[in-house]
């Protein structure tokens, strides 16, 4: 009698860890703003990751951030990419446009065709570089395996239509270094207190056309990140007193008053001139 083969053990894979982020790219006035936050998901438990890999001098200064189910899968392709500016894939605009296409086409044609977990291998990547003979950084947005110019002011993955909102209220792509990264914190603070997964620190990361890098963590900085929340909070009865036809126009001046006073209290308690 033939005994049938014994049925093989249900063997429980590792879980694997989620990046699933918010990752936003900013164009200001004299280069290219990236920021995210700094948690990951590994099965019930999170843990903080840095989301912004950059490459520094001796080779192309560039920068990746992004948002993607599986993150090694995401390591993957930020290495590959870097490996190719490494070698010397960023001579200009165009150069750097083929390196990313011929990359991330690549990668899904060739491993993560065969990747078991087909749900986890969309991923969402923005990247700027600034080019060894161009004047200025150029930024790209990747869906997957499809790569085109970041033409607007900017651009956010990851996170759902009330931070792109904000967003688009605050950030018009013209505004200086300083004041955008303002603007990227206040997106990534809102980001936080809204969107499931989001959390930890919020990074960012920048890089000038004339060459110029430099970044900063916002940690535990309730004073900063919450700037956009006071604003709205303490700008209420302002709103409702402009569209109250009662209001007198002294009344409507005393509220300005507090309100700017209410600004002016917060601004130095955030650089701390109590």
């Amino acid at each position: 009698m033939i005994k049938p083969h014994p049925k093989p053990p249900n063997i429980k894979r590792l879980p694997v860890s989620k990046r699933m982020t918010i990752a936003v790219g900013m164009f200001c006035n004299s280069g290219v703003v990236f920021g995210a936050d700094t948690e990951e998901q590994i099965g019930d438990m999170t843990r903080r990751v840095h989301k912004i890999p950059t490459l520094y001098p001796p080779y192309p200064r560039a920068m990746i951030t992004g948002s993607c189910l599986n993150g090694h899968l995401m390591d993957t392709a930020v290495e590959r990419i870097f490996d190719g500016l490494k070698q010397g894939g960023a001579k200009d605009e165009g150069s750097i446009m083929d390196l990313l296409d011929r990359t991330m086409v690549g990668l899904y044609r060739r491993e993560f065709k065969a990747y078991p977990d087909q749900g986890s291998i969309a991923m969402r990547l923005l990247v700027a570089v600034k080019p060894d003979h161009e004047s200025k950084v150029y930024a790209w947005s990747i869906d997957s395996s499809v790569v085109r110019r970041m033409t607007s002011p900017h651009e956010i993955v990851g996170v759902g239509e009330l931070v792109q909102y904000i967003a688009d209220h605050l950030n018009q792509g013209t505004e200086s270094l300083a004041n955008v990264i303002v603007e990227m914190v206040q997106v990534l603070s809102a980001a936080k207190d809204r969107v499931l997964g989001v959390g930890g620190d919020s990074y960012v990361h920048w890089i000038c056309d004339d060459g110029s890098m430099g970044q900063k963590n916002f940690s535990f900085s309730p004073d900063t990140e919450e700037l956009y929340e006071y604003f709205l909070t303490h700008g209420r009865s302002l709103l409702i007193a402009t569209g109250t036809e009662e209001i007198t126009d002294e009344q409507l001046d005393k509220l300005g008053e507090e309100f700017v006073a209410d600004l002016k209290w917060k601004r130095a308690r955030m650089f701390g001139k109590r």
